[in-house]
């Protein structure tokens, strides 16, 4: 009987061992994702310096002489995306099927970073 307990015993201490093991593991991992996620938000810059944008949306006038191009120079940010990424997301939002804006719809929603 006496090795009988002593058996449960190192089966317990083994499986608490593991507990112990994996839930450090987890904390670990669980830390390292937070940091990324903080710190993943910075964009660095072409001089090298590191830079904190906040995405925003706003509704704007559209008039007969813009386009998504024209729109896209202007409110995108080159460190963040391109212009074609600007426009796929513009399009997106605004669940535009083509690239062409529709002027009987006077405001579009777009992205814009500050």
């Amino acid at each position: 009987m006496k090795k009988t307990n002593n058996i449960s015993i190192i089966k317990r201490r083994r499986e608490l061992k593991r507990k112990i093991t994996l839930f450090c593991l987890l904390t670990v991992a669980t830390v390292i994702l937070a940091v990324l996620f903080v710190f993943g938000s910075k964009s660095v810059a072409s001089d090298g310096s590191v830079k904190d944008y906040n995405k925003y949306y706003k509704s704007i006038e559209i008039s007969g002489d813009d386009s998504l191009y024209e729109l896209a120079s202007r409110y995108s940010v080159p460190d963040l995306m391109t212009e074609e990424e600007f426009i796929t997301e513009v399009m997106f939002i605004n669940n535009m099927e083509s690239d062409k804006l529709s002027y009987g719809k006077s405001f579009i929603i777009i992205p814009y970073y500050s």
